[in-house]
């Protein structure tokens, strides 16, 4: 059984960031440690450092006025 242990979130809003946390600490059955950033590069760096068994990417990333 494949079990995500690592996981990557990738967002600028800290509402979604603070969301997906407190989703993942209400599963029981699993334990895994969330790793959160606002800035792309940020992001693509540890991508690069460490392994992660799941990523999840904004889709809408920025303001969408810029």
């Amino acid at each position: 059984m494949f079990a995500i242990r690592k996981i990557m979130l990738l967002d600028d809003n800290l509402e979604i960031q603070q969301y997906v946390s407190d989703i993942l600490e209400n599963i029981q059955e699993q334990t895994c440690e969330l790793v959160a950033f606002q800035n792309f590069d940020d992001a693509i760096a540890a991508i690069e450092a460490h392994d992660f068994d799941l990523c999840l990417v904004d889709y809408l990333f920025g303001d969408p006025k810029e």
